[in-house]
């Protein structure tokens, strides 16, 4: 291989140096990825999921390299070429006929988070700007009639961190951009369009925070994509760890007859064939136990960095003067500190919290050896159709644990009876006891449905969001004053009717200045209520957001968890269900300020100020040291005194004096302070 290695691809920034990906090693997975991509018959749209490293990248970005077409980099890909050639002749064949046909696509690279969606592919695409994904798709559809491209393949990299961000940003809703896109994209028959989503766990695995509608709606948008697992290329990856523990430990321990033959029946390694296959590659993996090495590497793509922290893994345990058979205990011990940190959306951490739980009330060690075996068991299968059920556990064991059968059913049936092991019977699948088996998500939703009628919007968010008071530190400061402006919700329609219009008025009047935040409505809706009942009244300013912030149904939905957490009856069917619900409420709190800081923040940019019937900008509202104000021209009610008037003369000039006196000091060097 000539090609120099790159431990990373970026596929905005290599897409321009074919020489960065010659040293790629195709897989028959990476080739599903290539024909993602490419799209040789139809246009599809497809999340391709996958661990760091595992080479999604840079196989994405040879596809979009073939869909463009360029002669010049592709001759710098003939090594490439040859080992697609190797793997899959009709790659190679694609390669061949986009070189010498002259035929050309549009390639259209996104990565991470992305504002403006629509904005940002019409950039790539060379197009006026575009504010909406329906102008986007007219745009495109022009072009493409006065174009001779055979196909357009949009490619976005690191989209989880896309999905990360619209949950921290609370803009969930913007998730309905990507469904256009692909709704748009698989109806496309000529040219051809392709929509590749590159990430590292499915939809729902990122909306933990989420409430339970908008997971709702991000399920149904996944649904519009074809998912592609590449959990690893588990041929070549037990290969090489095979080949690896072959040279770093040639004093090995032979599996026996009755071990090969459980392994093979247990299906661990089914892209071997032959048992002779399986005893060659436990032969050479020893003294990894066959669970162990099954375990190893899918662990290891789940909370580490794949071939690198198996590679790390091996050279720590061989290199152990007392060297035994590796078991599953040892993987769970060597990778428990990264489960406990992956705390993200998604992460382990909840699973290894849930069982080291049990673990702490097992009363022997293979009974935490057989929760810890059981704990990865599912994490490593978790998304495949492998069930694990009584029988097969049983098996996993006796080739992980190497204990007799008898002696590992007997701890099983312990662990059920102390209900540390879960078992569905209905569909014999078995578990570490993650709680009760109860629904808390279903009982959320009752609780939701009985709340819904028994309180309005504004009460129900202003329980888990105060009304904000917003100050203005800069004109208080150079008018010695203490003026301020009270925050109030209000929803659209009370701004539409005189009797709660005029009530309004009355307290704005009392005050400095009201803000008026609109709850369920967005800066386009300001039309609806605008007339000559705002003029006169500069002190009585309205807040619109620029995205409906949607906050009623994440508030009934953290009432809802407020009551289940004092429900004593269901709390007490298992100790578990307590956190459970304390973790729900925190994530739905947090999303709560998430959104609500789009609303009554100025700072976030995503509000929009109105008073006398006029927009403020927000260089009118923010003011330095972190405060907000307001000038007099638009927010101040003078007509309030009280404590707001001015300084007396007499307070002020003696303040001046003291003030002029400490600057004097501080000349002098006489000054402590």
């Amino acid at each position: 291989m000539t090609a120099p290695i790159l431990k990373s691809i970026n596929i905005i920034e290599d897409f321009a140096h074919p020489d960065r990906v010659c040293h790629f090693w195709p897989t028959s997975k990476s080739i599903d990825i290539l024909r993602s991509v490419v799209g040789p018959d139809t246009s599809r749209a497809t999340t391709i999921i996958a661990p760091y490293g595992s080479g999604k990248s840079i196989a994405a970005t040879i596809g979009s390299l073939l869909v463009e077409g360029n002669g010049e980099k592709l001759a710098e890909m003939e090594e490439v070429c040859v080992k697609l050639n190797q793997i899959d002749p009709a790659i190679s064949d694609i390669i061949s006929h986009r070189s010498t046909s002259g035929t050309h696509g549009a390639v259209v690279l996104l990565s991470s988070y992305i504002s403006d969606l629509p904005g940002a592919i019409a950039q790539q695409l060379a197009l006026e700007p575009i504010d909406s994904m329906h102008a986007l798709f007219r745009s495109i559809e022009t072009m493409l009639r006065q174009n001779t491209f055979d196909r357009i393949a949009i490619v976005w990299d690191e989209f989880g961190r896309h999905l990360e961000s619209l949950v921290s940003k609370g803009r969930a809703e913007d998730l309905a951009m990507v469904q256009d896109l692909a709704e748009w994209t698989i109806r496309r028959q000529s040219p051809l369009v392709t929509l590749t989503l590159l990430m590292h766990q499915e939809f729902l695995q990122y909306s933990g925070r989420l409430g339970v509608m908008e997971q709702t709606a991000w399920k149904k948008i996944e649904g519009r994509f074809e998912t592609l697992r590449i959990l690893e290329d588990s041929d070549e990856i037990y290969g090489f760890i095979a080949n690896i523990v072959n040279d770093l430990n040639p004093k090995r321990q032979e599996n026996t007859s009755e071990t090969v033959a459980k392994t093979h029946q247990l299906g661990l390694f089914p892209f071997l064939q032959v048992i002779g296959s399986v005893h060659d590659l436990l032969m050479r993996a020893s003294p990894l136990t066959p669970a162990a090495l099954f375990l190893l590497p899918k662990i290891a793509g789940r909370v580490g960095q794949n071939e690198r922290t198996v590679f790390g893994f091996l050279s720590a345990a061989l290199s152990r003067e007392n060297r035994h058979l590796i078991s599953p205990e040892d993987i769970y011990q060597y990778f428990s500190d990264s489960m406990r940190m992956d705390t993200g959306v998604g992460g382990c951490h909840r699973k290894f919290v849930e069982t080291e739980s049990a673990r702490s009330r097992a009363a022997t060690a293979l009974e935490r050896e057989v929760l810890a075996a059981t704990s990865l068991l599912h994490l490593a299968v978790s998304g495949s159709e492998f069930r694990v059920s009584l029988e097969k556990l049983l098996l996993f064991l006796e080739v992980g644990v190497m204990a007799e059968r008898s002696t590992l059913k007997t701890a099983i049936e312990n662990l059920l009876d102390r209900k540390l092991l879960l078992h569905r019977k209905l569909s014999d699948e078995i578990s570490v006891w993650q709680g009760a088996d109860v629904n808390i998500r279903a009982r959320v939703k009752e609780e939701m449905d009985a709340l819904r009628n028994q309180s309005d919007t504004v009460s129900r968010i202003a329980e888990f969001v105060p009304q904000p008071v917003y100050l203005a530190p800069r004109y208080n400061h150079n008018n010695c004053l203490t003026r301020y402006a009270v925050g109030k919700f209000v929803t659209l329609s009370s701004l539409q009717d005189d009797k709660q219009r005029s009530e309004l008025l009355k307290q704005a009047d009392q005050c400095d200045a009201l803000v008026a935040l609109v709850i369920d409505a967005s800066s386009k809706d300001y039309q609806r209520i605008r007339g000559k009942w705002l003029l006169g009244k500069p002190h009585l300013i309205l807040a619109f957001a620029k995205r409906r912030p949607d906050l009623d149904q994440v508030c009934l939905e953290a009432a809802a968890l407020n009551r289940l957490e004092k429900d004593d009856v269901l709390l007490e069917m298992d100790p578990l269900i307590e956190r459970e619900v304390q973790e729900l409420k925190s994530d739905t709190l947090d999303y709560i300020f998430s959104r609500s800081s789009s609303l009554i923040d100025p700072e976030v940019g995503d509000v929009f100020w109105y008073s006398n019937d006029n927009c403020l900008n927000n260089k009118e509202i923010i003011g330095g040291g972190g405060g907000v104000y307001a000038p007099e021209k638009f927010c101040l009610n003078f007509s309030q005194g009280g404590s707001k008037k001015p300084l007396s003369s007499q307070r002020n000039n003696f303040l001046k004096k003291g003030l002029r006196n400490i600057q004097k000091a501080r000349k002098e060097g006489d000054c402590v302070f």
